[in-house]
């Protein structure tokens, strides 16, 4: 069940983070073209934005209007809701962008690091996806090992499902299993965490 509701979490963070480049995308190029606010913006665009993101930016404008009116601390606590590297740098410039409006043209630059990740993503995708499909083929054969046995030989299934040292085996054998699934569960998490869209 833990190893499921990891993969879960991967999925739904991916998916965040790629509603995360359409929403910055949108709010940075309203904000380029205006002379207000962030929060004027995010204002404007927060019924455009993708869900989940625009709940996030929804608190980030309850913050600033009713709970401090600091819009440097709700960029800060806005910045520790997303795990994500370039986010993290997009709201830097942002609180920079507060001090200095000429800094907010560098918010594009930003921008073009998801392009540069996503295309470093689909390349690493596609040499994974072949690794993926191999362990899986091999996965499943494993589990299915076991039960080829019954059909070969009868005599060793009995062997190995009545006796003390058959089934430390076969527990041997799916402790091997799980830890292999875990093992390159744990190395694929870390190659999408070098790129993490």
């Amino acid at each position: 069940p833990f190893l499921s509701l990891k993969i879960y979490w991967l999925y739904k963070e991916k998916q965040m983070h790629e509603t995360l480049e359409i929403a910055l995308n949108t709010i940075t190029s309203t904000y380029l073209r205006s002379s207000g606010s962030i929060v004027s913006v995010v204002e404007e665009n927060i019924n455009i934005l993708p869900s989940p993101i625009d709940q996030l930016f929804r608190h980030f404008l309850l913050q600033v209007t009713y709970v401090d009116a600091s819009i440097i601390d709700a960029l800060e606590s806005l910045k520790l809701t997303v795990h994500h590297e370039i986010f993290h740098q997009w709201v830097d410039v942002l609180i920079q962008a507060e001090y200095n409006h000429k800094t907010k043209e560098n918010l594009t630059k930003i921008l073009d690091k998801f392009s540069d990740a996503k295309a470093i993503q689909l390349e690493t995708g596609v040499i994974l996806s072949d690794a993926k499909r191999t362990y899986l083929s091999m996965f499943f054969l494993s589990l299915l090992a076991p039960f080829l046995i019954y059909f070969i030989n009868p005599h060793w299934w009995d062997i190995m499902t009545t006796t003390v040292g058959g089934k430390i085996c076969v527990m041997m054998y799916l402790l091997g299993i799980l830890v292999s699934a875990v093992i390159a569960y744990k190395a694929y998490r870390q190659s999408q965490g070098g790129v993490s869209l």
